[in-house]
């Protein structure tokens, strides 16, 4: 896993990323990693008009990283721990899930929600309704 911190202009750019819990994010959810605290941030009430994000949201006996309800979209931080074999059929269960249940999941790795969250950001812009 990638423990760097990002950049210090990114954190500039983004504001504080601390205190948590944001508004619009529950309360339960604590950051544990950089790029938990990222998206924790790219995905705070204002930043997304009307749309807000539950952080380890419960659906359909799985739990979704975060998931905004109206928009019956989930998203996902794919860590390396992900990549194992095992983890991955885990994870392609949790889709299948998800997709039954009319939740559309969005996977973005750490290290390019680290890298690039601007591209992170957008991704998700484009799957919420105008």
């Amino acid at each position: 896993m990638n423990n760097t911190a990002p950049p210090r202009a990114f954190l500039t750019r983004l504001g504080s990323l601390l205190p948590f819990p944001r508004e619009g994010i529950e309360a339960e959810s604590v950051p544990r990693d950089t790029a938990d605290r990222i998206l924790h941030q790219l995905l705070g009430k204002s930043r997304f008009r009307t749309y807000r994000f539950e952080a380890g949201r419960a659906l359909g006996g799985t739990v979704v990283d975060y998931y905004c309800r109206k928009a019956r979209l989930a998203v996902e931080i794919d860590r390396a721990g992900t990549r194992h074999a095992m983890r991955r059929k885990e994870e392609a269960d949790k889709e299948t899930a998800l997709r039954g249940l009319g939740v559309k999941l969005l996977r973005f790795p750490e290290d390019i929600i680290i890298e690039r969250p601007e591209s992170v950001r957008n991704t998700i812009l484009e799957e919420l309704p105008a």
